[in-house]
């Protein structure tokens, strides 16, 4: 899969998407926000016995000699500061690129010994990794990637989503219900997503999360959506909006021009003064 050639966000979403499903996790959640010190992190997990896992997401074609360790200081240079007391369980690099070369597996098994030593597992999810975990979730399929790769990544082909769209068209019965389980897992990833989006929006990229929520509205599965998701689209993109239109700059009239509002037609003959909309008699 070209897992490279996703956006960034919708990389990081998917990544909190899989976290979310791995055994014993309680919740995931994008860390921060890209403008916000992240200490070496992108989506921070909490587990049912009250530890922590991390990933960092690296949406990267390919991956180059030296990277890995960048990637892993990025974080250890936290570690004393931050990380310490915080019950980190597993660093996951979660990577599009793939890293299986001889030169790559030699830099991985050095990053794992690295946290070893501080009683912390390291693992990378690569493409293939990527792939396998997002096999039994369909929902999460449809949504990051298309509908158009359910029946390559999960078996299954992509009729039954085009019934979300109509509800008199989804049968009763156990399919029902796997429809309705579809819906939600496909409502929860983009309320991930617009979890991010938010905090983008919120550090003044207005014009970046406009054009994210437009590829939201205009995916495939937006008619899959619950109404409350397609709410929280529809209100931020007002606020969006409301933002533009409060920080546009006014109209400058020519030089000798006066706003037609503070003009005055000229009287008729007969007293009256002449107005596109109105005539009013003068007294």
């Amino acid at each position: 899969m070209p897992f490279h050639e996703m956006p960034s966000d919708g990389f990081e979403a998917m990544t909190v998407s899989l976290l979310d499903k791995e055994p014993g996790v309680v919740s995931a959640t994008l860390y921060r926000t890209s403008r916000q010190l992240q200490y070496g992190i992108d989506v921070l997990a909490r587990r049912q016995d009250g530890t922590i896992e991390v990933a960092s997401c690296k949406c990267y074609a390919a991956v180059d000699k030296g990277e890995l360790k960048e990637w892993s200081d990025d974080f250890l240079k936290h570690w004393d500061g931050h990380w310490k007391d915080q019950k980190v369980r597993r660093f996951t690099l979660v990577v599009a690129a793939n890293v299986h070369s001889a030169q790559r597996d030699a830099e991985v098994q050095q990053e794992r010994e690295r946290f070893l030593q501080i009683g912390v597992e390291y693992e990378v999810w690569a493409p293939h990794q990527i792939q396998e975990k997002l096999r039994p979730h369909s929902g999460i399929v449809a949504q990051h990637l298309g509908m158009e790769h359910l029946e390559r990544v999960c078996g299954v082909v992509s009729a039954p989503f085009n019934m979300l769209s109509a509800a008199s068209a989804v049968p009763t019965g156990p399919s029902a219900a796997a429809l309705d389980d579809l819906r939600r897992l496909i409502s929860q990833s983009v309320g991930h997503r617009l979890d991010h989006l938010l905090g983008r929006f919120r550090t003044g990229e207005v014009s970046a999360t406009a054009a994210a929520l437009q590829e939201i509205r205009g995916g495939t599965e937006w008619d899959a959506l619950e109404a409350g998701t397609k709410a929280r689209v529809l209100r931020l993109q007002a606020s969006i909006f409301s933002t533009l239109v409060m920080t546009r700059p006014p109209r400058r009239l020519p030089m000798g021009r006066t706003p037609s509002s503070h003009r005055r037609s000229a009287p008729s003959p007969g007293g009256a003064y002449l107005s596109p909309r109105r005539c009013v008699r003068r007294p």
